[in-house]
């Protein structure tokens, strides 16, 4: 089973996304909801997970900041653009893999 850690700042947003699909019956184990980015920053350390869904506008550390900081050690990791502000992630982390999927409205 794959595990992941969602962030968001708005906790309808991650209530509603932590409770809206069954995660196990998809193979996903949700380890860790997190509200900022300092929270999800060191819960990725401790727990190493196989997937990441972050917010990137969040308090403590952006989402993109979080990536930017965990990058280097994971340099197999692929970025995928879901949540707004699609062409940042490819800008503030060079060399990272994007996958285009289409954007909040």
């Amino acid at each position: 089973m794959l595990k992941m850690i969602m962030a968001d700042d708005e906790r309808v947003i991650r209530e509603t996304i932590s409770q809206m699909l069954d995660w196990e019956c998809l193979g996903i184990e949700l380890i860790g909801v997190c509200k900022n980015g300092i929270e999800v920053y060191n819960m990725i350390l401790d727990e190493s997970p196989d997937i990441v869904m972050t917010d990137i506008r969040m308090p403590g550390l952006s989402g993109l900041e979080v990536v930017r900081e965990i990058a280097p050690e994971a340099e197999d990791w692929e970025i995928q653009r879901e949540l707004g502000l699609l062409d940042l992630a490819e800008r503030s982390c060079p060399g990272m893999k994007s996958l285009n999927t289409p954007g909040k409205p």
